[in-house]
């Protein structure tokens, strides 16, 4: 995981206006907090946020774009009050913000360009979630 990050960002620094390098740069990020401390964690989902927005801008019609925009909205939203402040206190400034409608959205977005199960359900769980 470690070398396909250092692939990808070697790859989005020489192509910037890639969208396929931006999305696999934020990709990659993602896969590698299985690998890093939490505050490693807190500062690339910064970095992956903006890989990924990067790639949207450029690749409007992936959906599979969306459907990473919306996991990653998804599990940003997903962190708690108290866990917020737990990572402000321990690690000092804040992590990044999103709601469950903006992981709606990125979701249905998702499905209407890449129809997929996995989609579908996740689409069912932020609607479970936002009541």
């Amino acid at each position: 995981v470690m070398e396909g990050l250092e692939a990808a960002k070697r790859a989005a620094a020489l192509a910037p206006e890639d969208g396929l390098c931006q999305k696999w740069l934020g990709v990659m990020l993602g896969s590698a907090g299985d690998f890093q401390s939490p505050k490693e964690k807190i500062k690339n989902s910064y970095a992956i946020k903006e890989a990924l927005d990067a790639a949207w801008r450029l690749r409007p019609e992936d959906g599979t774009v969306a459907l990473a925009l919306g996991q990653w909205c998804l599990k940003v939203a997903s962190v708690s009050f108290v866990e917020r402040g737990l990572a402000r206190a321990i690690f000092g400034g804040s992590p990044p913000e999103s709601s469950l409608a903006e992981a709606l959205k990125f979701f249905t977005k998702a499905q209407e360009l890449k129809p997929a199960p996995k989609t579908k359900a996740l689409i069912r769980l932020v609607e479970k979630k936002m009541g």
